[in-house]
């Protein structure tokens, strides 16, 4: 069956790669879609041997049977997708409202997230 492309919703997850690396990373949509844009996240592999924003920390856990081991929110690659590029991905799921509320409240407090996404989120009132 061929891939039906469509819109990224609200706490929608798909793989990306992460900055010119080849591997694959989730992301997470924060946002509706706002003036054609919307806010993604990635998550990535904590390990102790490099500078991590422990700001939002995911662990192993039965309700998020995608997480495999302790994890954190890069804010440093929060960005601003617009809602026709978020087609060209494969949604794999949505996430539950109180983690996108976590994600979202964690690019205020980073203190890693680029400020044209705070910026952005400030003014559709997040």
């Amino acid at each position: 069956m061929p891939y039906m492309k469509q819109d990224m919703a609200l706490g929608s997850m798909f793989r990306h790669t992460f900055l010119g690396n080849y591997k694959e990373h989730l992301w997470f949509v924060l946002t509706p879609p706002h003036a054609g844009n919307q806010v993604v996240v990635s998550m990535t592999t904590w390990k102790p041997t490099k500078d991590n924003d422990e700001t939002v920390l995911l662990h192993p856990d039965p309700q998020y049977p995608w997480i495999q081991h302790k994890s954190y929110v890069a804010y440093f690659a929060a960005r601003l997708e617009s809602k026709d590029t978020l087609r060209m991905f494969k949604l794999l799921s949505i996430v539950d409202t109180k983690l996108v509320d976590k994600m979202r409240k964690g690019v205020h407090d980073s203190l890693y997230s680029p400020q044209f996404v705070i910026d952005f989120l400030v003014k559709w009132g997040y």
